[in-house]
């Protein structure tokens, strides 16, 4: 597995050749550095849709288990009344029985499943 950080340090190093490098008048550096960069470019990409792919995951296999569960966001704005800032959405499930949900918040739909899947590891559903 090719580490991000890793390829960040030499997308800088590459940085630098390519300053020595213009600076210098030898020339050859360019177009690897802007190899380095694409080819750092479709990890963080990749590593940003894996992220992506593992919320929806949590999400999808906690609201499927759940005798009741749903989405909101926004909610509040169906009354007139504003959100409170970061529990703009709202995951909620019954785990056995209708009676006695949990809960998580966040700002947005990813913090939302980021606050689900730490609530399931630390295993205090809220």
């Amino acid at each position: 597995m090719i580490d991000i950080e890793k390829m960040k340090a030499l997308a800088a190093f590459a940085d630098r050749l390519r300053v020595e490098d213009t600076l210098c008048k030898h020339g050859g550096f360019t177009e690897e550095a802007d190899l380095i960069y694409a080819l750092l470019s479709e990890l963080e990409a990749r590593e940003a849709d894996r992220r992506d792919a593992e919320r929806w995951r949590v999400i999808r296999n906690t609201l499927s288990k759940a005798v009741g569960a749903g989405i909101e966001v926004n909610d509040e704005r169906l009354v007139y009344q504003e959100p409170v800032p970061g529990e703009e959405v709202r995951i909620f499930w019954y785990p056995h029985t209708p009676v006695g949900f949990y809960e998580v918040h966040g700002a947005d739909l990813d913090s939302a499943a980021d606050a689900l899947a730490l609530a399931q590891r630390q295993g205090e559903e809220k």
